[in-house]
Formats: structure tokens, sequence, C-alpha cells
């Protein structure tokens, strides 16, 4: 992807690229799915694939983007105001991400001259990878070291988030945002969303495979039902403030809390709030679990959250019910649940290791003859 990156900065800028390239990784949530934005934990881990960008200064006020994935190419005036916002954001694809970056580095008061960019990637788009988030993080690493902005990986973090929440129009939590800019190899990232403090959680690459099944079903964050999942959180939210004043989020919330409240709730508001608080339960026992060396109980913690996302948080698909019910019933596998916003996107499954490629070739084909669609399956050894 390094010399495909190279190859497209020269023909679409007419210049030398640059030596150095920067890359973010997409990420899987093993656990703890659509409780970021509810300031809970979560556990994502850091892929092989991802993005790369490489950036070199341009003239003053002009930024020129170019994508090889895309083949979109596009030149925006940087003494525009409204840099990337309204229907030029519309208009833009993916490159409204790299120029909401520019206006959240800047409300940042950083300096951002012109700039020519290019963008490579390996991720799937719209498969529950954080694509937008590896892609953004790719960009900021490449700005911050073009403008030595001196930008620690948390800021990076942090100023990508900003841009993806405030200026692309997803209503997203900070999770991958931290994964593409934290996490390592071989790790899984435990992360509270509240507070942002992290640790690095090693995972049984000896024991353990993950597998990642693209279920080839696709949508979009900003224009699914994801926004509305987020304003139900809020709804309940709302009901048990009114009843708790010491609840801020539903980080806050106990099962107890939910039941005395549950007659003052809309019913799907409730069942989105039972899922985000027992989800979160799950993230703490599947860590310990993990670092007992515990597979079983983590597999039964991923059936569980599978189970919780189609029944209470109602963002499962038959695609996806057959691909997670299907593995998690093969021999050699440990548990596996629909991973990212839902929808459409990918399953993650645990397997013993050894067991993931009779999982390919078993599930693969009977997906292709139950779903008439091709799944793609990517292997992780314990690690990205």
């Amino acid at each position: 992807m390094k010399e495909e990156l190279r190859s497209l900065f020269a023909s679409a800028f007419s210049r030398e690229p640059p030596e150095r390239v920067h890359f973010a990784p997409g990420r899987v949530n093993l656990i703890g799915e659509h409780v970021d934005y509810n300031q809970g934990p979560v556990l994502p881990a850091p892929l092989g694939l991802g993005t790369w960008a490489a950036a070199r200064a341009g003239k003053a006020f002009a930024v020129r983007l170019a994508s090889w994935n895309e083949g979109q190419r596009g030149t925006f005036d940087l003494a525009a105001a409204d840099l990337g916002a309204g229907q030029a954001a519309a208009d833009a694809g993916w490159m409204k991400y790299p120029l909401a970056l520019v206006r959240a580095l800047r409300d940042q008061g950083k300096e951002i001259g012109g700039f020519d960019l290019a963008v490579a990637g390996n991720l799937m788009v719209g498969a529950g990878l954080s694509s937008s988030a590896s892609l953004l993080v790719a960009c900021a690493r490449a700005l911050n070291d073009l403008f030595h902005l001196g930008l620690s990986p948390v800021d990076l973090a942090q100023v990508a988030f900003r841009a993806e929440t405030e200026y692309a129009g997803v209503s997203c939590g900070i999770m991958d945002q931290m994964a593409a800019a934290v996490a390592k190899p071989g790790h899984a990232l435990l992360l509270d969303c509240r507070d942002r403090s992290f640790r690095h959680v090693a995972l049984p690459s000896e024991q353990a495979s993950l597998v990642i099944i693209d279920s080839g079903t696709r949508r979009s964050l900003a224009d699914s039902r994801y926004n509305e999942r987020v304003a139900e959180c809020q709804a309940a939210l709302a009901t048990l403030c009114r009843r708790r004043a010491d609840v801020v989020s539903l980080r806050d919330v106990l099962p107890g809390d939910l039941e005395r409240s549950a007659a003052h709730m809309e019913p799907a508001a409730l069942r989105r709030a039972r899922h985000v608080v027992e989800e979160i339960e799950r993230v703490f026992a599947f860590v310990a679990a993990l670092e007992q060396g515990d597979l079983a109980a983590c597999g039964r913690l991923l059936r569980e959250s599978h189970r919780s996302l189609r029944d209470l948080y109602e963002v499962s698909t038959p695609a996806l019910d057959f691909l997670a019910e299907r593995a998690s019933a093969l021999p050699g596998t440990f548990g596996a649940r629909l991973t990212g916003a839902g929808f459409g996107g990918c399953v993650l499954a645990l397997t013993r290791k050894g067991a993931e490629q009779a999982l390919v070739a078993t599930l693969g084909a009977e997906y292709a003859e139950r779903c008439g669609q091709e799944a793609r399956f990517h292997v992780l050894g314990g690690g990205g």
C-alpha cells in the first residue's frame, strides 16, 4: 500500500512523494458495543488493515486531496470560512473527513498551511471496522508531522473525534479514534470512555484467534438508525436523571434502577438502556476471563452480547444472525457476535488456534448458499 500511495501522490500532484508515510489501523471491538457514547468501557483491538497517508506542504491557501481507493480528487481553499461545511461537505465524499480535520485543528489554534495529501487503505468501508476513524487518525498523524503541531497520540484521537462528530455529522463515541491512535498490536485496548483512561490487555495469541467475517452488507453511520439509537439512549437517560440526581450517563445505572423506572420509559428506550447496562458488565467480565485464560467464558459472553444486540438494541440483521449463530455452533469456536454499529458489516468469532481455516471453509460455503452472498474473512492470530 505504501508504494501505491507514493505512486498516487506523484501522479495526482506532479511532485515527489514524501519519504515518510503515516499509518492508522482499523479496529475490531471485541465486546462493549454501543456503550462508548454512553461513557462505558470498551475493548477494541487494532487490525493490520488500515489507512496510509502522505502529505507535503503546498501552495499557501490550497488543500489538494487524492484517494487511491475512491479515485476522487479535489482542491479546496483554506481561506474559505466554511471549509468543508454544508453542501460542500455533502459533495466532497471521503474528502469531508480531512477537511473536517483541518477545521478541528484550526479551532484549536493550530496553524495549518496549504498542503497536498494522498491516502490509501485496505479496510472494508462500512463494515464496522472503523474506516473513517482510521482515515482521520492517519491524516492527523501526517499533518501533525508536516506542521510540527506537537500533538500526542491521545491528542490526535481527540481532534479526530471532534472532526468526525462536529463536522462530519456522525454521533459516535471516542472508541474508534482512540483505538486507531493508541492501541498496539497483539493487545486489546480496555478504554474507559468516561475519563479516557486505558490499559493494554494481552490477547491469547498462542491459544486462540480472532476471525472477522465480513457479511458484505453495508450501512452508513450518518445515514442509518445509529443516530436514532443514540437518541433513544439519551431519552432513557433523561428519565433516569429525573429519578436519581447522581446519574450522569447510563454508565451510572444499575439493573435495579432500570426496573424501578421501567414504567416511566418508552419500551424502546428501556430496551436500549438494558442492553447498555448489561453490556458494560460483560466488558469487565470478558477482560477478567481473558486474563484468566478462560476462553470458554469469553465465548459465552460474546454469544450473550450478540443476543442482546439482536433483541434489545435491535441492530442485527438476518445475515449477521446467521453468521454469528452458525459460527458459534462450529467445532473449535468459543463464540461469535456482530461487531461494530450493526445494520450490516461484520461478525467477530473467537476460535481455538488451528480451527480458523475450518471455520472459513465451512461458513463461507454455507453463507453463500443460505444468503446468496460471498463472505470475506480476516484472521487475527490474537493481534493485528
